[in-house]
């Protein structure tokens, strides 16, 4: 039975997939969507609060090879997002063989998908010949180049220009910090904020990024880890030999933007993340999520080599920012979309966007909303069976990620921060 479209449908959390929810729901009429947040939008501890997010296109496995596609054409053609997007292309890169391997690997799924090879990068010529900027040596380097359908977004524009649509159409944006699922009769009826206001609900919608767990048990499905990155102030000149030039992204060792209207540019570094276990115990929902305005050590050591194998003039540079930010990661990397087995539909989560789920805002609401006003049993099941609860996988969590020692640390063994 389809939602009706007065429900009372609340999304506790206005980042990537609450925000693309309650746009999505808002277009198919349902009158009565509201969204709640600790922080006015775009909310300061959402993970899309930033000035960039790569837009990758392609893929490895097919469902998200499939996935960007559908949110590409978003990217491109929605008013909400198409001007904040920017259609770069972007350089693959790796110096280790099993990074390379899996650029190989991405190559072919666009050969045998239908679509035209990338160009292949074997020497620090090839790559001056994409960016010209690039006078480092980048010892080892080696990788493929996507000309276009992949780049970059202005993510914290795209939240923005997301809610501002969202409230044209009649949506509710709620300032609060949720504290409390109400609940009665094995029903979800609500959720209670600490400052007291009480929101009810018909449905209601968990996507509140790394925070979500402090909702209910996930079962150790979600794994809150947080990553680092730095900015970096240009010059007039620095600026226009970095001006529309390609997304740079070193599997092994991080990745960077040309700057922004104010003249940053943002660097991270890559490694597996870093949690935040708590009182002794290495379960994955005891890492609990921290605001920190600053990165440790290490993480600008990493950032600082990047820079002087690329674009050395920038690497003793001083950073005007930097920070750590938080992702979810589920065992296997794909979204947790489904209905809390507990509440027989009453309460829907949508999280786990693993670090890579900004990409696809344009389109990601589409299924989470499908979810919301027909039921599990309903849903396209492929999504379904990709997103689905599935605490049986967590026995297999993988960390597929490159960089450093290929291994999460904890933030309880760093002593140095900048």
């Amino acid at each position: 039975m389809t939602l009706d479209l007065n429900s009372k449908i609340v999304i506790v959390g206005g980042g990537t997939f609450g925000l693309s929810t309650a746009l999505w729901l808002k277009r198919q009429h349902y009158q009565n969507v509201t969204v709640v947040d600790a922080y006015e939008i775009p909310s300061k501890i959402s993970a899309a609060n930033d000035i960039n997010k790569i837009i990758q296109s392609s893929y490895t496995d097919r469902f998200n090879d499939s996935l960007a596609k559908e949110a590409l054409q978003l990217w491109k053609e929605d008013d909400v997002f198409k001007e904040h997007f920017h259609d770069v292309g972007i350089v693959y890169c790796s110096v280790e063989k099993s990074s390379y391997e899996e650029l190989i690997n991405l190559n072919e799924r666009r050969i045998n998908s239908g679509r035209n090879p990338m160009d292949e990068i074997t020497s620090p010529a090839d790559f001056r010949k994409i960016i010209p900027s690039l006078e480092g040596t980048l010892p080892n380097w080696k990788g493929f180049y996507q000309k276009d359908d992949c780049g970059w977004a202005h993510a914290k524009n795209a939240l923005i220009s997301t809610a501002k649509e969202f409230l044209a159409l009649g949506g509710k944006v709620i300032i609060g910090e949720v504290e409390t699922i109400l609940k009665q009769n094995g029903l979800v009826i609500g959720c209670q904020t600490k400052q007291g206001q009480k929101i009810d609900s018909n449905k209601l919608i968990i996507s509140a990024g790394a925070s979500s767990i402090k909702f209910f048990n996930f079962e150790d499905q979600m794994l809150a880890k947080c990553w680092t990155l730095a900015h970096i102030k240009l010059n007039d000149k620095e600026v226009e030999d970095l001006k529309n030039t390609p997304v740079l992204l070193n599997y092994d060792l991080g990745f960077f933007f040309e700057a922004d209207a104010n003249n940053e540019v943002k660097i991270c570094n890559e490694f597996p993340g870093y949690t935040n276990y708590q009182d002794g115990k290495s379960n994955a929902e005891s890492s609990i999520p921290i605001s920190k305005d600053s990165i440790p050590l290490e993480a600008e050591v990493a950032i600082r080599d990047l820079l002087k194998q690329t674009l050395p003039k920038l690497a003793t540079k001083k950073f005007v920012k930097s920070r750590i930010c938080w992702c979810t990661d589920t065992p296997n990397r794909f979204f947790l979309i489904d209905e809390h087995p507990d509440y027989n539909g009453s309460l829907v989560v949508a999280t786990g966007d693993s670090g890579h789920g900004f990409k696809f805002m344009p389109i990601v609401g589409k299924y989470i909303s499908e979810l919301v006003v027909k039921g599990r049993n309903h849903v396209n099941r492929d999504f379904f069976n990709h997103w689905k609860w599935r605490p049986e996988t967590t026995k297999d969590r993988t960390d597929d990620r490159h960089g450093s020692t290929n291994t999460a640390s904890d933030l309880k063994y760093i002593k140095s921060w900048i």
